[in-house]
């Protein structure tokens, strides 16, 4: 199968701090000058995209690879059906091996990501794939083993991805569930206060509800929880307005309740949040928005409100791009 050897620049910045980009910016490192045919033509490379293409993959797209955590080698980057593929070509094993454990003990689960991304160790060339579909991960591991790293979004809702995985990650998996029946057990009172909750026979929060974010700056990640993915009852915690999202400390045995709002998206940051509130958050009324940034002080371990910005339609904050947007649709992972 040919390559489409031109070079593209757009589509895989995407991959990378999806957040709302007038809010923030990120200092990247730039990737090293990379011959494209010189990576295509390294022997492990060439096991991995061949291996795909005999699977039924479709590489398209071909572009320089620019992920910051694979910098020290050069890349290729490839569009799939599902999603995208960057393979980095280290001078050997041994060097990729030192890349690995550079990305375990690194911020990846810090970062923000338009997919979770997966990173495989295959030989001496290291593999990212960010994708909405099993089926590459599945195809990736058997060409490469197990993934090295999965990203804390996804770890509890893969069996494929964790069945011949990494027995710590399988711990996490485990543990997560204990905080998720936490949590509900937390939040099932306030349902049952909410209208219409007493005909509810039974009030369950799914997986996909429970979303690991970092907004704390430590090594643990907190939980964001849509409230408006409550089995019953429905439609309660949402609107035309976003959705309620809880956010959970859970560095302790215990979970805990740092935050409860309304928004309509939000950008987790290091140490600080930013959401899209009512208007009334700003004291504006009408069409107006506001943009209300909270930081985390560790010495009170709450979140404080650091600034808020009222925005009018003028401003455009129909079009404001965040991680998680809950204006189009329920569940609190719809990632933009």
């Amino acid at each position: 199968m040919a390559y489409v050897t031109a070079y593209f620049r757009i589509s895989i910045l995407v991959l990378l701090l999806s957040s709302c980009g007038f809010h923030r910016t990120s200092t990247r490192s730039p990737a090293p000058v990379t011959n494209l045919t010189q990576v295509l033509t390294d022997p492990a490379v060439q096991r991995v995209t061949k291996g795909l293409q005999t699977r039924g993959f479709e590489l398209k797209e071909l572009s320089v690879s620019q992920i910051p955590l694979l910098a020290d080698a050069p890349g290729a980057a490839f569009a799939l059906a599902d999603g995208s593929l960057h393979i980095h070509a280290y001078r050997d094993e041994a060097s990729a091996t030192l890349a690995a454990n550079r990305i375990v003990n690194g911020p990846v689960g810090q970062l923000s990501w338009a997919f979770p991304p997966i990173f495989y160790q295959c030989e001496s060339a290291i593999v990212m794939y960010a994708g909405s579909g099993p089926s590459a991960a599945s195809a990736l591991r058997q060409l490469c083993a197990s993934p090295f790293y999965v990203h804390a979004s996804l770890r509890e809702h893969s069996a494929e991805l964790l069945g011949q995985g990494p027995g710590e990650l399988r711990l996490q998996v485990s543990q997560l569930d204990v905080r998720r029946r936490q949590i509900t057990n937390h939040i099932r009172p306030k349902a049952r206060r909410a209208a219409g909750a007493q005909k509810c026979a039974a009030i369950e929060l799914p997986a996909s509800a429970f979303l690991p974010v970092e907004v704390t700056g430590d090594a643990t990640p907190e939980l964001a929880v849509s409230l408006n993915q409550v089995s019953c009852p429905q439609g309660v915690f949402g609107g035309s307005l976003g959705g309620v999202v809880q956010f959970w400390s859970i560095a302790g045995r215990q979970s805990r309740l740092i935050l409860e709002q309304q928004v309509e998206g939000f950008t987790p940051t290091d140490r600080s949040l930013i959401t899209l509130q009512h208007g009334s958050s700003c004291g504006a009324a009408g069409s107006a928005r506001c943009l209300v940034t909270y930081y985390w002080t560790p010495k009170t371990r709450t979140m404080l409100i650091a600034s808020r910005v009222p925005v009018s339609p003028s401003d455009g904050w129909s079009r404001m791009s965040f991680d998680y947007d809950l204006r189009r649709r329920a569940p609190v992972a719809a990632v933009k």
